[in-house]
């Protein structure tokens, strides 16, 4: 979950406009056919993390409709990316921002998050 987590903000802090875009529900057409697929593929990692998590399957977790873990993970990754993005955690961090969030703030938060 933490590697996961951790590729997701730094997917957002490499491609800040792409990562603002997909999230802007005004310029996204989302009665395309292609956005759901999209939007479910994009789910699939975080649901096969919490399924290994929660030691049960894809197929399972998702049969149960049990998406209340899978939404928490990505809320969590995309709270944390936009709170780096947005700059929100400057004052607990010394020296060059980005440097020093990526290698240490952030692995402490996912720690915490994730023992």
């Amino acid at each position: 979950m933490r590697a996961l987590a951790a590729a997701y903000v730094a997917f957002a802090l490499d491609h800040p406009g792409r990562f603002r875009l997909m999230f802007r529900k005004d310029l996204v057409n989302r009665t395309n056919p292609v956005y759901e697929e999209t939007s479910k593929r994009a789910l699939w990692p975080f649901a096969e993390a919490i399924a290994r998590v929660n030691g049960t399957t894809l197929e399972a977790l998702l049969e149960a409709r049990n998406l209340a873990p899978i939404f928490a993970a990505w809320s969590t990754a995309h709270g944390i990316a936009y709170l780096a993005l947005e700059d929100k955690m400057h004052f607990a961090l010394q020296g060059n921002y980005d440097e020093d969030f990526r290698k240490r703030l952030l692995p402490e938060i996912l720690k915490a998050q994730w023992a």
